[in-house]
């Protein structure tokens, strides 16, 4: 069996975490050069001195500089695990990835063996296998679907196709290309190891300074997100009293809804109802919730009228009786069987239920 050499698409976590507070760090420098560009209004320049403006310009810098770095904080986990998972997938896909078969070398025709294989593409959506002969030490390329990986290269001085040879030593691809017309030749080179080494050029001697700088720790970041989650409970507070200052009367209106509990409400119905001939109000077992839901049952005492009437008298009885309080009729419920009544009422307790229960009925009473 060949011994395929296969990169490991798959790094430590310290790699990307490294990765990772680099792109910070360059976004921060970038920030910082943006802003030391900015040129102030004149109506800022002609009030404060040099000084002065220096310093709200430094402010600025360290609010925006606040804000980008808590946010890369916050995203930062999440991002690192996507990358892992992305290195992950693309290293099971060229794991998996077999080379083709019967590649035979162009010179002596003999069978040609795979080498290594590697990502290739934009996206890394293929995989390219590098074959070599040992009998003539020629090279060819071909990717995972069998298509050969050819270069067709242009001469820069003429335009015309030049010819490509190709050379390796371990890990090193050396390209050079010689026009036929013109006689122009370039070489080129490929370093196969250079991919493992991004992050370590990017780190130099003022990565650490920098790190603590502009990478907040564990416990700067839960600052940061216990300050924002503050900031935005503080923003929808002043939006919620603008909102209130906008409907006062509405407002005022729940403010002054009687909250009548259970033990108030049957007294406060029964009362209402024997008024009316309806005897023997009982509240039935509550289904509770955001909302309460009551079951009643009571007699009708009078005589010579009709049901449908009664029915309608009970309704109205009850609408009056709690149209300043936090309980209201469930419409239809009501039922009539031979002198007995039955129905339901709810009760809210929640601001946002009492708000739209007074709307309800202030949208009622317009209709009236």
């Amino acid at each position: 069996m060949q011994n395929i050499k296969t990169d490991k698409n798959l790094k430590d976590e310290q790699y990307y975490v490294d990765l990772y507070d680099c792109h910070t760090m360059e976004e921060c420098c970038r920030l910082i050069l943006k802003f030391s560009g900015t040129v102030l209004t004149e109506e800022i320049q002609s009030k404060y001195s040099v000084e002065a403006q220096i310093d709200q310009l430094q402010k600025i810098i360290g609010i925006t500089l606040n804000c980008f770095c808590g946010e890369r904080y916050i995203d930062k986990a999440k991002t690192i695990q996507e990358w892992m998972d992305r290195d992950r997938s693309l290293g099971e896909f060229l794991e998996s990835a077999q080379p083709p078969k019967g590649v035979l070398c162009i010179k002596c025709n003999s069978p040609m063996d795979c080498t290594d294989k590697h990502l290739y593409g934009v996206n890394d959506e293929k995989v390219l296998f590098f074959f070599s002969c040992n009998k003539c030490c020629k090279n060819r390329a071909f990717f995972d679907n069998g298509e050969e990986f050819k270069t067709i290269y242009q001469c820069p001085k003429c335009g015309e196709k030049a010819k490509t040879t190709h050379s390796r030593k371990k890990n090193t691809i050396t390209t050079k290309y010689k026009c036929l017309h013109c006689k122009f030749t370039e070489t080129g080179v490929l370093d196969l190891d250079d991919k493992t080494k991004e992050i370590d050029e990017i780190i130099n001697e003022h990565f650490a300074a920098d790190k603590k700088r502009f990478c907040l720790s564990k416990e700067e970041g839960e600052k940061y997100i216990n300050g924002k989650d503050s900031l935005i409970r503080a923003t929808d507070r002043f939006k919620e009293l603008k909102e209130r200052e906008k409907q006062k009367d509405l407002y005022d209106a729940v403010a002054n809804v009687k909250k009548l509990n259970v033990t108030d409400l049957e007294n406060h119905l029964t009362k209402a109802l024997e008024k009316e001939n309806f005897k023997k109000f009982e509240l039935l077992k509550p289904d509770i919730g955001r909302i309460v839901v009551i079951g009643f049952t009571l007699q009708d005492t009078s005589t010579g009228i009709h049901e449908h009437t009664r029915r309608m008298t009970l309704k109205k009885t009850i609408d009056k009786a709690l149209m300043e309080t936090n309980w209201k009729l469930v419409e239809d419920s009501i039922s009539y069987k031979l002198g007995f009544l039955s129905g339901r009422i709810r009760g809210f307790e929640l601001e946002d239920d009492l708000v739209k229960m007074v709307q309800v009925r202030k949208k009622k009473l317009e209709k009236k």
